[in-house]
């Protein structure tokens, strides 16, 4: 939610393309006692933007399409200078927002008054400001959620196209009514309205500031489930404990690793507590049980053992879990000592047999059932899959059991190749040829994507990246790729039969 806020905040201070250093605190147009006065002084004293060049601040003015179009992109700190965009007759290279209205238009930012026209003079409405800022969020891939519960009296006048991105940044506090309730959707956005909203959304920042975590909310319909479930994913937190039982091996390596992830993460929060907060958060939620998908530790060191069996020991909410390519090994043998490290993760994780008082988890494949659907939890951290998976996924289907697929490693999917790829210099998902596909890995994809398949839900992580993808076109089969917790990220999945 901070990163939205910076995004829209950013926006205002460069609507009139005025440097914000040369703030300016008086404006004889703005008196004492006006419904805009505190936001245009805050917004001032802030530097957020500033007025003419006469001195005066214009309140009622109202802000065109050209200036704010470069105000995104002037926010986004993108190169711009060799975009180009032939589509609008009525902006040319020589005006000086021809370079951002190229841009916006490539990045799907903005779509035109018509199919060959922007209208960079006209003044922007109130319903286009809402679109353009949440077209931009979602071209940064940042989602926001729109209620729509409670309706403007004008709902009926708010475009359809601009009606999910005009309850979106209500929803998120960034606007509100008119007055009566009413948006005014159609009406012109003057610079105090603005300064007003931008006032909001520096108070929401700072309040944001203390909530690093970054939630979304999914309800997943199977027909056939009656009894609702409730989970809360986490991935990738990458715990780098040690104490005085660690070996010098394993204090020099979460050492140097821990330095490394607090370096990609600079809130200060540290990653153990990061988790723990989250097991809090499913309680205050409801949740029915955590799924963790793997690289919840960096290693198993023995405080990060501790630290996990602690926290899932203590929890009322019970944990399922699958291996990440890091939870089992240490650098120096990478992925070469798993059975030394298994016992450590059924002592956690496994479940009593009643007759043996022994513990068992399979590291492979387990399989939890519920009303109306399955989840099976899979092993892929070598990078491959065993051909048991697949054998348990034929069984379900041929029996038409709806079946929601955990794995640590994300499937293949074209949408997401390019994204994994720039952040990992490879394509790093299973079935990607860069990852040498054994047979029963092969056999594996080959299924999820087939018309047979009975997954519904893919959930995984290890890319760091939050990612939502089609699995396949020959069926609807969705995957939920997480970003790394230890940013922040977790999901809430509803499991629900309407």
């Amino acid at each position: 939610m901070k990163k939205i806020i910076s995004v829209i905040l950013a926006c205002v201070m460069l609507i009139l393309c005025i440097p914000a250093s040369a703030k300016t605190v008086g404006f004889p147009d703005v008196k004492e006692g006006a419904w805009y006065y505190d936001a245009v002084t805050y917004c001032s004293e802030k530097g957020i933007f500033n007025g003419n060049k006469d001195g005066s601040f214009a309140p009622a003015k109202s802000i065109t399409r050209a200036e704010f179009v470069v105000a995104l992109a002037n926010y986004s700190g993108e190169d711009i200078t060799t975009e180009e965009c032939d589509r609008f007759t009525d902006i040319k290279p020589s005006h000086w927002y021809y370079r951002a209205t190229a841009w916006a238009a490539n990045k799907g930012i903005v779509s035109g008054t018509s199919d060959n026209t922007y209208s960079p003079s006209k003044q922007i409405s109130r319903q286009d400001l809402c679109l353009m800022l949440m077209n931009y969020l979602k071209y940064k891939e940042i989602e926001l959620e729109a209620d729509m519960s409670e309706l403007f009296a004008d709902d009926a006048k708010i475009g359809t196209w601009a009606k999910e991105a005009v309850y979106a940044i209500k929803t998120a506090g960034i606007v509100a009514g008119m007055g009566e309730n009413k948006f005014d959707p159609r009406g012109n956005a003057t610079r105090a309205q603005v300064a007003q909203m931008m006032m909001q959304f520096d108070k929401f920042m700072e309040s944001a500031e203390t909530s690093p975590m970054k939630i979304e909310n999914v309800k997943i319909t199977i027909p056939g489930v009656k009894t609702p479930v409730k989970f809360m994913h986490i991935s990738d937190s990458h715990l780098t404990l040690f104490d005085e039982t660690d070996s010098e091996k394993a204090v020099a390596e979460m050492t140097e690793r821990g330095k490394m992830f607090d370096t990609q993460v600079g809130d200060g929060i540290p990653r153990e507590d990061k988790l723990a907060q989250f097991y809090a958060m499913a309680a205050e939620e409801g949740v029915d049980q955590i799924l963790l998908s793997g690289d919840i530790i960096d290693a198993p060191s023995n405080a990060n053992m501790k630290f996990l069996a602690d926290l899932v020991n203590n929890s009322k909410i019970p944990s399922i879990y699958t291996l990440g390519n890091h939870d089992w090994s240490f650098s120096d043998n990478y992925q070469g000592e798993r059975d030394k490290y298994m016992p450590g993760f059924t002592d956690i994780f496994g479940e009593t047999d009643p007759d043996t008082e022994e513990k068992y988890w399979d590291s492979v494949c387990n399989v939890y059932e519920y009303d109306g659907f399955v989840l099976v939890v899979a092993d892929n951290s070598t990078d491959q899959v065993h051909s048991t998976i697949t054998s348990v996924l034929k069984t379900y289907a041929k029996a038409g059991t709806p079946v929601i697929l955990m794995l640590h490693v994300p499937v293949s999917c074209e949408t997401a190749v390019a994204d994994v790829t720039n952040m990992w210099g490879r394509d790093i998902t299973i079935g990607s040829a860069a990852l040498n596909p054994n047979a029963a890995t092969k056999q594996f994809v080959e299924f999820i994507r087939s018309e047979e398949s009975s997954v519904v839900a893919i959930l995984a992580g290890h890319t760091h990246l939050s990612h939502i993808d089609d699995v396949s076109p020959n069926n609807n089969t969705v995957q939920y790729t997480l970003g790394a917790s230890f940013e922040g990220y977790t999901r809430i999945f509803e499991i629900t039969g309407e």
